[in-house]
């Protein structure tokens, strides 16, 4: 079983969303398939964009160009990624920002969690 975590978000006057980082996974593969599943959510919009860096790179990595978005009032319950070509290390940033029909002081919520990714070697031909 893969716990599920939690995230919560506040509305406040500014309205602005966070961000929450993820550890590094290292790579198993060239290609990867990242699921993500939410549980239930009430009033928070999440983002999961993909990260990437090699071992010698410093900081928080460079984008993968691929992300998942969940709305706080709909969408899907499941999402899948593919990321062709990862760098040695990868991980996610999420961003949580509260739904539009929250007043200020109300708090969203979003409960999910990530599958084992599937990692897969490209094929020459």
């Amino acid at each position: 079983m893969i716990d599920s975590k939690l995230l919560v978000t506040a509305k406040s006057s500014d309205g602005a969303p966070y961000d929450v980082w993820g550890v590094w996974i290292p790579r198993k593969g060239d290609n990867a398939i990242f699921t993500m599943e939410v549980a239930a959510t009430y009033e928070a919009d999440v983002t999961a964009e993909l990260f990437q860096k090699n071992y010698d790179e410093a900081g928080d990595g460079v984008s993968a160009g691929v992300s998942m978005s969940f709305a706080a009032s709909s969408g899907p319950l499941r999402q899948s990624i593919t990321k062709t070509g990862a760098k040695e290390l990868v991980r996610f940033k999420l961003t949580i920002a509260p739904g539009s029909r929250l007043t200020d002081g109300e708090f969203g919520w979003f409960l999910f969690r990530f599958l084992q990714p599937v990692w897969f070697e490209a094929v020459k031909v």
